[in-house]
């Protein structure tokens, strides 16, 4: 089993409902769903969103340790969770990243990125040690002198500074499509661009390697309950 700490948006928003759409997945009911773009084949070009779900990593996935279990996960974050207030994440724009698309704050990202440090740090008690083989596969990527110990400290790379707040989209496309795939998502998703708020976090979990996550709690952030 695999655990995660992401954000999901209110899975009764609009924008829950297009990043489902894009992806074909909802990992909330854990059902397939139409695709919203026409003229693409969209179930290709989603596959590794789709194994994921519409998200932002806040922990990245890891492998619960053997001294801990999924009752302690869940405690632990729901902890967390009554502790912090929630945060502005403002507007969103669809953007390129390498070759993929993703969904980012169009403003400063410095209190997401600081949350999502504290999640790192908060949470890291209970993530295995990587395997040599998780090792090896991670170490594939072109990763600078910062993201590789930030991997050997953290079991990720893309962690502290190196962390850039996004929702992905698509896979890593084509150059001939690339361009028009976002063309044609920036049209659908500008009838619902509206600012939004992290009000909760949900922990996501994947029970084979070859399985989707699925989302087993949210969290409200402040709350006393």
């Amino acid at each position: 089993m695999r655990y995660a700490i992401y954000y999901l948006p209110p899975s009764d928003s609009a924008l829950w409902r297009f990043g489902c759409s894009v992806i074909g997945y909802d990992s909330v009911s854990g059902q397939q769903v139409a695709h919203c773009l026409r003229g693409f084949d969209m179930q290709t070009l989603t596959s590794e969103p789709a194994r994921y779900g519409f998200h932002a990593t806040l922990k990245a996935p890891f492998y619960l340790c053997e001294a801990l279990s999924e009752g302690d996960l869940i405690t632990s974050v729901a902890a967390f969770a009554r502790n912090q207030t929630p945060l502005d994440m403002g507007y969103l724009e669809l953007k390129r990243i390498g070759g993929f698309i993703a969904l980012t704050p169009k403003s400063n990202q410095s209190s997401l990125c600081e949350f999502a440090g504290l999640c790192v740090q908060t949470f890291d008690v209970f993530r295995n040690p990587m395997t040599e083989d998780e090792r090896r596969r991670r170490m594939m990527a072109d990763l600078s002198p910062r993201q590789h110990s930030y991997l050997e400290l953290w079991g990720y790379p893309y962690v502290m500074e190196e962390f850039r707040f996004h929702m992905t989209l698509t896979d890593s496309l084509p150059e001939d499509i690339l361009e028009p795939v976002t063309q044609v998502l920036r049209q659908i998703y500008q009838p619902i661009d509206i600012a939004h708020r992290i009000e909760e976090i949900s922990l996501c979990a994947q029970s084979q390697p070859n399985e989707r996550f699925r989302e087993i709690m949210r969290f409200t952030l402040g709350s006393q309950t």
